[in-house]
């Protein structure tokens, strides 16, 4: 399997998102995916589906050091105190820390310096054994950096052939940072396009 190796950690670069996944569904495709090879699984609070994330985990004969688990928080828990409390309810929910805490969206309503630091927080207190963003300009990931003695491990954003990041993979790769793409399909156009078909 290949793996990329921001600060030198070692992610499986092929994950499953688990957007729009919810309940039993969402327990049964994680443990699918785990029995057919994937070893990265990412989610989110605003998904509402990590418990059934967990469990999926906990019920998988892979053990749990061989699975990367990306959780986010939303920004509307932003401040410090929230953000922390908010870290413990996923790792509650998951019933394991995640292997990397991401900051959902920028939220210009809350200093990011407060927030990176209750990020850090989070992590010190073993809410996650790696923090990151999603989602962040080139602009914010240069300030976030300044206000984070932890490193920074990736930016999660929507990478596909209709969305060019490769200013924002250039920042990251500057940083030793690894941008993690969602949506790298274009929620399904790329399978469409006759050019791209063509191409493939």
């Amino acid at each position: 399997m290949l793996h990329v190796t921001p600060h030198e950690v070692r992610i499986p670069a092929l994950g499953l998102g688990t957007f729009g996944l919810n309940g039993r569904v969402a327990e049964r495709i994680v443990g699918h995916a785990l029995d057919v090879g994937y070893r990265h699984v990412a989610t989110a609070q605003m998904y509402g589906n990590e418990a059934e994330v967990g469990a999926a985990i906990r019920r998988s004969p892979v053990p749990r050091d061989e699975i990367w688990l990306t959780t986010k928080i939303w920004p509307d828990r932003f401040r410090a105190d929230d953000l922390l409390r908010a870290a413990q309810e996923s790792v509650r929910r998951l019933g394991t820390e995640p292997d990397v805490l991401l900051l959902h969206w920028p939220n210009p309503d809350v200093p990011l310096e407060e927030t990176v630091g209750a990020l850090n927080e989070a992590k010190s207190r073993g809410h996650a054994r790696h923090i990151g963003i999603s989602n962040f300009t080139i602009a914010l990931i240069r300030e976030a950096l300044e206000h984070s003695p932890a490193p920074l491990l990736v930016n999660q954003v929507e990478y596909h052939p209709y969305l060019d990041q490769s200013a924002v993979l250039g920042e990251l790769e500057s940083h030793g940072m690894a941008l993690i793409a969602y949506s790298p399909n274009g929620r399904g156009a790329v399978f469409r396009d006759p050019a791209l078909q063509r191409i493939g």
